[in-house]
C-alpha cells in the first residue's frame, strides 16, 4: 500500500500532534496575563522561608529514614533523634505552607518553630561527627531557625 517515498502514518499524527500543540499555546486563553504573573513563587515575599523550611524538611526526611534503619538494627539510640525529627519536619511542612500563603499566622507560628527546631539540631548534634545525615539535618535547622528569628522579629 505504501512506499518508502509516501509519508508514515507516524509522520502524520506526530505532525498533527506538533500542530495541535502550537494551536492550543498560541491561543489567547492559554497566555499568562500579566495580572496573574504575581502568583510565581519568586514573587512571594517568604521566599526564603519557603526554600529553608522544604530544605529543612528534605534533610528531616533523610535524618528520619537513617534513624529507622539504625533503629531496626538495634541502635537504640536513635530514638531521640528520630523522634525530635519527627516533629521538626512537621512544623517546617507547616511554616512552608503559611509562608508561601502568606498568612498571618506565620510571624507566631515561626516563634514555635524556633523551639522544634532547636530540639531536633540539639538532638542531631549529638550524632553529627558519626552520621551525615545527622550533621545535615542539624545545620538545614539551624539555617531555619535563622530564618524564623527574622520573621518572628
Amino acid at each position: 500500500m505504501f512506499n518508502k517515498e509516501e509519508i508514515s502514518r507516524r509522520d502524520i499524527l506526530a505532525g498533527a500532534g506538533a500542530l495541535a500543540l502550537a494551536a492550543i499555546t498560541a491561543s489567547p486563553a492559554f497566555a499568562e496575563d500579566d495580572a496573574h504573573q504575581h502568583h510565581h513563587a519568586d514573587a512571594n515575599p517568604n521566599a526564603e522561608a519557603i526554600k529553608t523550611a522544604n530544605e529543612c524538611v528534605a534533610a528531616g526526611q533523610a535524618c528520619i529514614a537513617h534513624c529507622i534503619e539504625m533503629i531496626k538494627g538495634g541502635d537504640t539510640s536513635m530514638g531521640e533523634c528520630n523522634a525530635a525529627v519527627h516533629i521538626s519536619v512537621q512544623m517546617c511542612q507547616t511554616l512552608a505552607i503559611l509562608a508561601l500563603n502568606n498568612s498571618k499566622l506565620l510571624k507566631d507560628f515561626a516563634k514555635i518553630c524556633i523551639i522544634s527546631c532547636t530540639d531536633c539540631e540539639a538532638a542531631c548534634r549529638k550524632h553529627e561527627k558519626t552520621m551525615a545525615p545527622c550533621a545535615a539535618c542539624a545545620k538545614a535547622c539551624r539555617n531555619c531557625i535563622e530564618t524564623c528569628k527574622k520573621l518572628a522579629a
